[in-house]
């Protein structure tokens, strides 16, 4: 009698399987720039800065969608279902010479862990490019976590375009959209590329906008030089596009100096004000900018 009650005291605290997919973060943590396309039709030359803004958001965006799109694409599949031991196993998988798994577990305290994990065919070991962790209390309306991405080992059971670095990311969803924290160290898209540190803060609401704010350390001089600057850029967005700059420089050739710069563009991503203490610009109106300065801009 005892023996029973125990399985069916265990059995009512497991989670589902369902529990166990409904956790793991989605595509909501995609930062909106569908405001992009729409601007892009406009008439004229686009912002710069609106351009680096969406291009830094996209840059993102693509590492997370391999991610998110995998993780979706394989929990449409039935896991191996342990649940004495709290966890679903996808796979192993086999795609040419490559095997995949992907693995949930849940901690006693109700958080959880989780990892994409590769091996070669003919492999013993299993290596974890991808690995995260869930908090307590997550679940498919709203969830915060993080993960780390060791950006070369990922890619050397990918495409081998000679990627590297670490990207780790922390984040929240809500019903008001999410955010998401990034830290980017010796990252490189493929061979050829400088390395770069960069840590970006964004925000995203589906339709609404967003936010993407980032300091990088890398040499931004053209053509480059080999040394690095430091630049801090914080962008904003509305869902029609409409959007600001705030830019600050400093190091590197620009030395012990600090210069800043001001760009606002309207729904065309045209820009309708523009200040560059460098160059000693100021054009349009400051009066048509969508957002006023951020509180940090004279500092």
């Amino acid at each position: 009698m005892h023996k029973l009650l125990s399985l069916v005291l265990l059995a009512a605290c497991t989670p589902s399987v369902d529990e166990f997919r409904s956790v793991l973060p989605d595509e909501r943590l995609m930062i909106d720039t569908a405001a992009r396309g729409q601007g892009m039709r406009g008439a004229g030359e686009p912002s710069e800065n609106a351009v680096m803004a969406f291009d830094t958001a996209e840059g993102i965006n693509q590492i997370l969608g391999d991610v998110l799109g995998t993780i979706d694409q394989v929990t449409s599949f039935p896991p191996s279902w342990q649940r004495r031991e709290r966890k679903a196993l996808w796979g192993p998988w086999i795609d040419g010479d490559l095997e995949g798994r992907l693995w949930v577990h849940q901690d006693l305290d109700g958080s959880y862990d989780w990892a994409f994990e590769f091996r070669n065919a003919g492999e013993e070991a299993w290596a974890a490019p991808i690995a995260g962790e869930i908090a307590a209390g997550s679940d498919e309306t709203a969830s915060s976590g993080g993960m780390v991405i060791d950006v070369g080992l990922l890619d050397s059971f990918g495409e081998g375009v000679g990627a590297r670095g670490v990207m780790a990311l922390d984040y929240t969803i809500d019903a008001a959209g999410a955010t998401g924290f990034v830290a980017m160290e010796g990252f490189a898209e493929e061979l050829g590329n400088a390395d770069a540190d960069a840590i970006i803060e964004y925000t995203t609401t589906e339709g609404d906008g967003g936010s993407i704010d980032f300091v990088a350390v890398a040499d931004v001089s053209e053509p480059q030089n080999g040394t690095e600057e430091t630049v801090a850029m914080s962008s904003r967005w509305q869902g029609d596009g409409a959007g600001r700059t705030d830019a600050v420089i400093t190091g590197g050739d620009v030395g012990v100096l600090t210069f800043f710069e001001t760009d606002c563009w309207d729904p065309s991503l045209s820009t309708v004000y523009f200040e560059n203490s460098y160059e000693l610009r100021r054009e349009g109106d400051e009066a048509a900018c969508v957002f006023a300065a951020p509180d940090t801009r004279a500092d």
